[in-house]
């Protein structure tokens, strides 16, 4: 899961693209190794719990702060580049892969600090809290104590 965290928080979108899919596998795997065991609370089914919990928390603030700093990138952001990408679809054309890598390329290096700024307002803290829950958790399990309240937010 701490692959998911540093994948997510890179500014290439093959690696989120593999994060964003291993917190699936994760979630699916999670839901199977819960239904394997019978709903009397045991120690597996409460952990299994706390990690579905985990993701769908975790997911949920993310896509709330990454809509939140899309909002704001596009407000305060250098839009120049995807500006040049709207001509060319205005001319009656379509812009060619490389022509749109340059745009993506050129908006980073107008916005870096922006984005910087963004990203440490609105996601780091949200990979902050899902490192916390894993360690939290993990810890827990490690040493086989269940987690007090599995579907707490905290």
């Amino acid at each position: 899961m701490s692959l998911v965290v540093i994948f997510c928080s890179t500014t290439s979108f093959d690696l989120q693209n593999i994060g964003y899919t291993l917190i699936l596998v994760q979630l699916i795997f999670a839901y199977i190794a819960r239904a394997r065991f019978p709903r009397n609370e045991s120690f597996e089914e409460n952990h299994m719990t706390y990690i579905i919990r985990s993701i769908w928390i975790y997911s949920s603030i993310a896509a709330i702060a990454m809509t939140i700093m899309a909002i704001i990138l596009v407000q305060r952001g250098n839009m120049d580049s995807i500006y040049q990408l709207g001509d060319v679809y205005l001319n009656g054309g379509e812009p060619s892969e490389d022509q749109m890598r340059a745009a993506f390329d050129n908006y980073i290096a107008d916005n870096k600090n922006l984005i910087l700024e963004q990203y440490l307002i609105w996601l780091f803290p949200v990979q902050l809290y899902l490192v916390w829950r894993i360690f939290h958790g993990g810890g827990r399990a490690f040493k086989s104590y269940r987690v007090a309240n599995p579907k707490r937010w905290i």
